[in-house]
C-alpha cells in the first residue's frame, strides 16, 4: 500500500480518500524534457486537504493531557524609595516579584497599571522599565490621591496565550508633593 500511494503521488495523482486527499506539489521551473530537479531552484510539497466533515470533526477535538497555560501570580510588590511592601510610591520603582511576570511593553493590551478597588476603573498606568519572567519594575509616575488601589498586570507570559492573563494585588499609594 505505501508504495502505490508514493509512486501514485510521484505520478502527480491526487489520492482522494473520501474526508481527506494527498497530493504533491511543486514549484519552479523544469529546463527541458531531461531537466533534472535542482534543490536551488525548484521544491516540491506534500499536502493533506480535508473534506468540510474531517474539519468540522477535527474542530471538536480536545487536547489530552494538554499544559495549561500559566497564570501570572504575584509574590511581592516593593517600593524601592521605602523599601515597603505593597505600596507604590508615585515616581519611584516599583519591584514585582513573582511568576509568569513577562509583559511586552510594545502591545496595548499588556502593562501594569492601578484601579480604582471599587469600580475597578483604571486609574493610571505604569512604565515597565524591565521585565522577565519573574520579576518586573515599573513606575508610577501619574499623581493619585494617597490611598488603597489594586495593582493589576496582564501579560501573554505564556506565548500560546491569545488574550492576556492578568493578577492583581491589593497595594497602598502614597502621594509625592
Amino acid at each position: 500500500m505505501r508504495d502505490y500511494i508514493l509512486s501514485s503521488l510521484a505520478a502527480g495523482n491526487r489520492l482522494d480518500f473520501g474526508d481527506f486527499a494527498l497530493e504533491l506539489t511543486f514549484e519552479g521551473t523544469l529546463d527541458g524534457a531531461n531537466a533534472k530537479f535542482d534543490p536551488a531552484k525548484n521544491s516540491i510539497g506534500a499536502a493533506l486537504r480535508l473534506s468540510k466533515k474531517a474539519k468540522a470533526l477535527l474542530a471538536t477535538l480536545k487536547p489530552q493531557n494538554a499544559t495549561p497555560v500559566p497564570e501570572p501570580e504575584i509574590a511581592s510588590v516593593v517600593d524601592s524609595a521605602s523599601r515597603a511592601q505593597d505600596t507604590v510610591t508615585q515616581g519611584a520603582k516599583i519591584l514585582l516579584a513573582g511568576k509568569n511576570l513577562l509583559v511586552d511593553p510594545e502591545r496595548d493590551d499588556e502593562g501594569v497599571e492601578l484601579r480604582d478597588e471599587s469600580t475597578g476603573e483604571t486609574l493610571c498606568t505604569g512604565e515597565v522599565l524591565k521585565s522577565s519572567m519573574t520579576t518586573l519594575d515599573c513606575v508610577f509616575a501619574s499623581p493619585l490621591a494617597n490611598g488603597r488601589y489594586r495593582l493589576v498586570l496582564r501579560t501573554r507570559a505564556a506565548q500560546s496565550a491569545k488574550v492576556p492573563s492578568v493578577a492583581t494585588r491589593a497595594i497602598a499609594f502614597r502621594h509625592t508633593g
